[in-house]
């Protein structure tokens, strides 16, 4: 977009400079152009070159805010993957306790028929 806005510029300063040129080249006689026409050349190419310095600062100012946008983008992307990292690492952390919660349940499970049959026993020894 700022490009654009050069060569506009550019593309304006050219054809005022063309413009001027060929309005005093084909001027009465031919004449060396007067200090008027002069005169009005330096104002429109010092506020062409105003336009031009303009541009170029807004375009500085630009390209800065984009470096910074991109330093930013680019932590967020590091955070990002930290977290993806951090979240992969969580959920093989819970399959191996549900994994080992499973073992405990059949443990437990067996201890209580374990412990069934041997108080069934020990009641029917008592017998």
């Amino acid at each position: 977009m700022l490009n654009r806005f050069l060569r506009q510029g550019l593309t304006t300063f050219c054809l005022l400079l063309s413009l001027t040129l060929t309005s005093t080249v084909w001027a009465e006689d031919k004449q060396v152009m007067s200090e008027a026409h002069l005169k009005k050349l330096r104002e429109d190419i010092n506020e062409l070159q105003g336009y031009l310095k303009k541009a170029q600062d807004d375009h500085k100012d630009l390209v800065a805010s984009l470096r910074k946008s991109d330093e930013e983008v680019a932590k967020v992307a590091q955070q990002v993957e930290k977290l993806k990292s951090a979240l992969k690492e969580e959920r093989d952390r819970l399959k191996k306790l549900q994994a080992e919660q499973r073992t405990l349940n059949q443990n437990k499970t067996s201890q209580q028929s374990t412990l069934k049959n041997i108080i069934l026993a020990s009641y029917k020894m008592g017998q």
